[in-house]
């Protein structure tokens, strides 16, 4: 390996992310990631692998298919670290009616277009835009939240009564894919647990949960990986694998 040669890959990086050595893959910079990506390096090739808030955006088979890819495309001991939103955390406070939380530490009060689509700002439609948030571009201007028609009272009883992911998964199903308008943006959950079993399922050794900033490898420790952004150490789950 020369000096100039990739380090490291980053999947859905966005557009102006990067970092010295490492290649970055992302929609914005005309890289799809879905079920048929190979990523374009050679086998056991690069030192370590990052995702920031990304395979919320992927449903499983793309997901399935990534982590595939890069187990291929590591050396043997390279590490992957995946940063998402703490789905059961988000839960757990809605549940709570802990507003304060979503406001202060997480720093979110919901987007100025909700009153134009008569969405309030508060705990539920803010739960919404976590956990299943979409784009379009409507009657009344952009929009980007949660399902505009939901039951909310079916929704906290589904929140108190089921696993995380069959909550999810009847969340996700009230977005309304079949609009042509519509462009997904939250679509998948994930737990630690759901983590590991789908690591381990594409050949990676070892998968752990890992905390904000407490990597093991070197080579993720800048201010370009999870210490970008301080504040979604509050509601983020960060899972670190090796081959």
């Amino acid at each position: 390996m020369s000096d100039n040669d990739p380090i490291g890959i980053n999947l859905g990086a966005g557009g102006y992310w990067s970092a010295p050595n490492w290649m970055s893959l992302d929609e914005e910079s005309g890289n799809v990631l879905d079920e048929n990506t190979t990523l374009p390096t050679e086998n056991e090739f690069l030192l370590a692998a990052f995702s920031c808030h990304f395979f919320e955006h992927v449903n499983n088979t793309t997901s399935k298919r990534l982590f595939s890819e890069v187990h291929r495309v590591l050396k043997p001991g390279g590490h992957f670290r995946i940063i998402v939103p703490d789905f059961e955390k988000i839960i757990e406070k809605y549940l709570e009616n802990d507003l304060e939380w979503f406001h202060k530490d997480v720093g979110f009060e919901g987007r100025n277009e909700w009153e134009r689509y008569g969405i309030p700002r508060d705990i539920t439609s803010i739960l919404l835009h976590f956990l299943s948030n979409f784009d379009f571009e409507g009657p009344k201007g952009f929009y980007r939240g949660g399902p505009l028609e939901i039951d909310r009272e079916e929704l906290r009883k589904r929140a108190a009564n089921s696993s995380v992911g069959d909550f999810c998964d009847w969340v996700h199903s009230h977005i309304p894919t079949d609009d042509s308008r519509v462009k997904t943006q939250h679509i998948n959950w994930w737990t630690a647990k759901k983590f590991i079993e789908m690591l381990k399922d594409a050949g990676f050794t070892e998968a752990h949960q890992s905390e904000f900033g407490a990597t093991q490898c070197n080579l993720m420790q800048g201010p370009q990986f999870d210490l970008e952004k301080p504040n979604r150490r509050k509601f983020s789950l960060y899972v670190e694998a090796v081959k």
